[in-house]
């Protein structure tokens, strides 16, 4: 039970629409993406960033343990509160300060695409572009340490976050810079999936829009063969995105939009090159001719921005098109070197055959994190268990060839059961010294991927 008191300083300073606590408001925050759900104590939704840091120093000084939220949209269960807890949404907090010198700051509740048309106008834009950035917020995005089809030119949220002002239960509010000469805690706070700070504001470095784009489909009779031939593009050119598709996420595609890609093909590779006109096209070419010469069937060439945009309009698609195959999923989004592309791909075909369930594939082949799912119902106990143990394989086998549990996605609660394939004993305990530094009560985000505080 939260202290009576509590919810009413809790009303009294950020109002009554502010504070929920109806069944239906403290459900639809009680789970994201996955299948875990935890139902919250209450909801609190502040409409400033002043409201947010006082309303986390509130419930972490009652005690309360306390999960921040975006949208919601995370696969790994980093979004789900603990049960009788609070969760506080920052998805009020959406003001853009800039651009200026290439730099913007902006309130967790941004969403990422909304970033990108603020900046437009200015022709400036922000790189990183998970399939969420319609709805995913910037908050989430730190947290998550977010990555996308761009990362492979462009990188990942960690190489764009200059600065964040933050509020932890054990240090208050500061603000953390990524200045030489000072200790990087940083790049602690973002990947920390919400467990050591909530975001209050962030400053991020932008980019000049590119003059050109054109993006292109190559089809192949094999799912390894295509895997082979992202590493050969790879050693001669570097697109901006560079995306494997297997055949299960093709025929649902299909069905939705028929004739949007060869029916007859086992995989493609969407790619994009953006740059100076003159060098995009040399590049494009190069990248067929290299593309053909690894035994693409067919390599089609959308030539134009608009043409780009139409086809990774369809990539953002995939993931809710296979919902088509079953009515649920676990969409792991394991990463492993380049040259294991071709061994984790028959891998998985492997899984397929010896657990009996389809397993659609895709995701960001040009630096190796590739979205695994295993599609399922999970109503039926005997489909879980053959689930869950091609998972565990999975990850196995990911972490023998060199690789990690998430790219992407985080830890949360759905990969705990997997962190200890990778990280060792000595370094579980350096992560829950971290975590004893900024939240020594272990009051935020509890449960997930950090160890008890103190230890």
């Amino acid at each position: 039970m939260l202290p009576k008191r509590l919810k009413r300083d809790l009303r009294r300073r950020l109002g009554e629409e502010a504070v929920l606590e109806t069944l239906e408001d403290r459900y639809v925050h009680a789970f994201d993406a996955t299948a875990a759900v935890a139902l919250p104590a209450i909801v609190v939704v502040p409409a400033t960033v002043e409201e947010l840091a006082w309303a986390c120093e509130a419930l972490w000084e009652a005690g309360v343990a306390t999960t921040p939220r975006g949208a919601g949209t995370g696969y790994a269960g980093g979004a789900v509160p603990a049960a009788g807890g609070a969760v506080v949404v920052c998805d009020r907090l959406k003001v853009i300060d800039g651009p200026g010198e290439d730099v913007v700051t902006v309130e967790p509740g941004v969403v990422g695409d909304d970033l990108n048309r603020f900046l437009k106008p200015a022709g400036r834009f922000y790189p990183v572009d998970p399939a969420s950035a319609e709805a995913s917020t910037l908050g989430g995005h730190v947290a998550t340490n977010a990555g996308g089809p761009r990362a492979v030119k462009y990188g990942v949220t960690r190489d764009y976050v200059l600065s964040a002002e933050v509020v932890s239960p054990g240090r208050g509010r500061e603000v953390y810079r990524s200045d030489p000469g000072t200790p990087d805690l940083l790049s602690v706070l973002v990947g920390s999936e919400g467990t050591l700070a909530v975001f209050l504001r962030i400053r991020l470095r932008v980019t000049e829009m590119p003059e050109a784009t054109a993006a292109a489909v190559a089809s192949f009779a094999e799912r390894d063969r295509a895997g082979e031939a992202a590493n050969a593009v790879l050693e001669v050119v570097l697109p901006s995105k560079l995306e494997f598709v297997d055949h299960r996420c093709l025929a649902c595609l299909n069905e939705q939009e028929p004739g949007a890609f060869d029916e007859t093909a086992e995989a493609v590779l969407m790619f994009e090159f953006d740059g100076a006109r003159a060098a995009v096209a040399e590049e494009l070419d190069a990248a067929a001719a290299l593309l053909r010469a690894a035994g693409a069937l067919a390599v089609d060439v959308a030539s134009d921005r608009k043409a780009a945009e139409a086809l990774w309009h369809l990539r953002r698609g995939i993931s809710p098109a296979l919902g088509r195959l079953a009515p649920h999923k676990i969409n792991e989004d394991v990463c492993v070197p380049l040259s294991q592309i071709p061994a984790v791909l028959n891998f998985i075909g492997e899984l397929e055959r010896r657990y009996d369930v389809p397993v659609p594939t895709f995701g960001h082949v040009g630096d190796g994190n590739l979205h695994v799912n295993f599609m399922y119902d999970r109503r039926r106990a005997e489909e879980r268990e053959r689930v869950e143990a091609a998972v565990g394989k999975l990850m196995a086998r990911v972490v023998e060839l060199g690789g990690t549990i998430t790219g992407e996605h985080g830890v949360g609660l759905v990969k705990l059961p997997y962190l200890g394939l990778e990280q060792t004993e000595a370094e579980a305990a350096y992560a829950a010294r971290i975590k004893g530094f900024f939240d020594p009560a272990g009051v935020l985000n509890p449960g997930k991927i950090y160890g008890s505080p103190g230890l």
